[in-house]
């Protein structure tokens, strides 16, 4: 993958990010089950693990270049 891919790919992770996030926005205005909570717990932790993986693709593009 060239450069110019790599950013795309970055941009296109930011943005489903962005969208996951304006509607966790909206369930935290009303007060989410238990079962719901869960779930937006297990997806925060995959953000955080996806945003980790970025940067280190990121560090790694940076160096070998």
């Amino acid at each position: 993958m060239g450069i110019r891919a790599d950013q795309d790919n970055l941009i296109d992770i930011f943005e489903r990010m962005e969208n996951f996030f304006q509607r966790l926005e909206l369930y935290t205005r009303v007060s989410p089950p238990p079962e719901m909570i869960g779930i937006i717990v297990k997806i925060m932790v995959e953000v955080v693990s996806i945003l980790g993986i970025a940067t280190k693709k990121m560090k790694q593009g940076r160096l070998s270049k």
